[in-house]
């Protein structure tokens, strides 16, 4: 009977400090490319009346197909432990896509784990869908003495916008470099495309009416530089490869010159080399 009492008073009080840390997940959208960062956020929330701090491997994800088939982990989340006052939140932001085995299409979902002194918090389960888009353009060029593919891919993230996605992989490693938008385009219009001496990807494409925008992106995947422009007296904006090997924006008008975009930049660093079979 004691250790009855005993176990019933362990359980309880498990109860009690997992109200007290409450953790919940969000991800923004509910449809993604294949291959695309699935950015996941999670949050924590302390309510203990204690400051916490976690150590070791404190968060993973629990992620299954709709048929409850477990996707397994490829490759360790290395993150920094969380320290959080009581009466504070906090909120962090993970792209599970190199993390996890997700290559096929079809529905997911996600719960993230979160451990504190030896207790795991389990948040509710969120969806995500999935999809394939449809190839514009797609070209293969040997990088190294491999060939890597570079595509271009029409995909729309809801019913109401469409955008234009570049892909960078090496079929035969089975390795995809990057997978990303360009930002939003006019469906059905093909985007000009054209490689510099150097192996860079050089992308116009129309976002607008009389709106484009042009994207310059290196053999690795990485997105170094955007530009908007529009159509002018001298007529609409359009790729040209100088016999120096440059490609060049010609016609048009800038409507904010050459600086990056910092904003879709910084979303490389959610970007690794994810392998897929």
């Amino acid at each position: 009977m004691r250790y009855y009492w005993m176990a019933l008073a362990l359980m309880v009080n498990l109860i009690f400090v997992s109200a007290q840390i409450q953790v919940g997940i969000q991800i923004d959208r509910d449809q993604f490319l294949l291959y695309e960062p699935i950015p996941v956020k999670l949050t924590v929330l302390n309510n203990s009346g204690a400051p916490l701090k976690t150590s070791g491997d404190w968060l993973s994800f629990i992620i299954t197909e709709q048929n409850g088939a477990g996707i397994r982990k490829d490759n360790k989340l290395t993150i920094e432990p969380l320290a959080l006052e009581s009466g504070n939140r906090k909120t962090i932001t993970i792209n599970i896509t190199p993390l996890y085995s997700i290559r096929e299409l079809g529905a997911y979902h996600v719960q993230g784990v979160v451990e504190i002194e030896g207790v795991q918090h389990v948040t509710p389960v969120t969806m995500v869908n999935v999809a394939n888009g449809v190839t514009v353009w797609s070209e293969s060029k040997p990088v190294n003495g491999v060939q890597r593919v570079y595509s271009l891919i029409r995909f729309s993230p809801s019913s109401t916008n469409t955008q234009v996605f570049a892909r960078i992989e090496e079929p035969s490693e089975n390795k995809v470099y990057a997978t990303y938008s360009l930002g939003d385009m006019v469906s059905f219009i093909t985007p000009e495309s054209k490689f510099d001496s150097q192996g860079f990807l050089h992308v116009l494409h129309p976002k607008g009416q009389g709106f484009y925008r042009y994207s310059r992106i290196t053999s690795s995947g990485v997105l170094e530089n955007q530009a908007d422009y529009r159509s002018s007296s001298q007529g609409r904006p359009a790729l040209q490869l100088g016999t120096d090997g440059v490609v060049m924006v010609q016609g048009g008008q800038s409507t904010e010159g050459r600086a990056k975009r910092e904003r879709l930049s910084k979303g490389q660093k959610l970007l690794q080399a994810t392998p897929h079979s």
